[in-house]
Formats: structure tokens, sequence, C-alpha cells
């Protein structure tokens, strides 16, 4: 054989590199994939079940302190419903419903005479007296001679032209409530519990 000349270098044939393996590749992805949701819900449970012991444990502290409250014979607080509050007054009492009226009818009416040469002779007034408290009503029919003989002095003290005009008989109406209170006063009774008089029936002839 011929010898090879000298300087010339042997040269070997080189494997080609072999091709990725995408099935492994797509198989190594799905695997992360699932890692990911797997810990991803691990992770929800444990906020979910955290949260949710959390609320019971707060409901069941609420329940024990009422319970409590109500072994002690304390009366647990009652939240405030929001949108109903209760009917209380500007000076934050409260406000209850009115006392019914209660009116003490004076009888027999008053009939008092006018100076001569009036155009009427004399005045008739009929004349009811409203309170809403029963001890003041009672106390003005226990001392109805008391209330009639100071009203019949107010009335018979009256000149014709200051009661023959609506405003003459206001004023008129007003001294008589203030006669009532006068008397409740005497009586030591509460001369606000008073409240009006009212004239029924007022004549002139």
């Amino acid at each position: 054989m011929p010898d090879k000349p000298e300087g010339e270098k042997k040269i070997e044939p080189v494997a080609p590199k072999a091709q990725p393996n995408m099935t492994s590749l797509l198989l190594v992805v799905v695997i992360g994939l699932l890692l990911v949701v797997i810990v991803g819900g691990a992770l929800a449970t444990v906020m979910v079940y955290r949260s949710s012991g959390h609320a019971a444990d707060s409901a069941q502290t609420e329940e024990v302190a009422q319970t409590e409250n109500s072994e002690s014979g304390e009366k647990a607080p009652m939240k405030p419903k929001p949108g109903k509050p209760g009917a209380v007054s500007k000076d934050g009492k409260d406000k209850g419903p009115k006392a019914s009226a209660i009116y003490v009818t004076l009888e027999p009416p008053f009939v008092v005479n006018f100076a001569a040469g009036r155009p009427a002779k004399f005045l008739q007034i009929s004349m009811e007296i409203m309170t809403r408290d029963p001890a003041t009503a009672q106390l003005l029919k226990e001392n109805n001679p008391l209330v009639r003989n100071d009203l019949l002095m107010l009335f018979g003290s009256q000149d014709y032209d200051a009661v023959a005009t609506s405003d003459g008989r206001e004023a008129l109406r007003l001294k008589a409530l203030d006669a009532a209170r006068g008397v409740v006063k005497k009586e030591a009774g509460k001369p606000t519990e008073v409240e009006a008089v009212y004239f029924t029936s007022l004549v002139m002839q």
C-alpha cells in the first residue's frame, strides 16, 4: 500500500446530534401544570378553612358571652336595628303616647247680669275644663263650688262691649283658664295639668 504523505490528518466521521424527544417534553410540561394546580387548590382549601374557622369562633364567643350574661341576671345588649330608631323627643327622652282628654263639665250654666242700659241684660255661659290627669279631674270635681265661685266673679265683672266681639270672648276664655288653674293651685294640685277651658255655649240676651 502506498504510504500516506506526512502531514495528512485522518478525518473521522462525526455522529449526528440526537433530536430532542417531543413526547418527553410535553410530559414534563403537563406534570408541571398538574403540580401548580394541586398546590394552588391546597392553598385555597387552607385559606377557606381558616376563614370559616374564625367566623365559627367569633359566633361561639358571642354565644358564650350572651349565655354568661343571662346566667348572671344581666340582660345582653341588643344591637340596634338600622332604619328603625326609637321614638324620642329632642331632649332624648322617650316620647310615649298622649293620655286621653278628660272633660269636667260645670253645671248648671253660668248666668250673670250686665249693667243697666246695655243692649243685652244677661250673659249665659256653659263651659267645660279639659285635663289629661285623672287626679286633676277629680280635684276639680271635688272643688266644684270653689271653681264656680271664682268663675262667677270673673263673668260678672265683664263689660258688654268686651264680650260682644270674638277677640273679647277669646280673652275671657283665657281668663277662665287662669281661674281654673288658680283653684287647682290653691288645693295643692298641678295647675299645668289643666290644659284648656271651652265655652260650649255663650248667649247674650
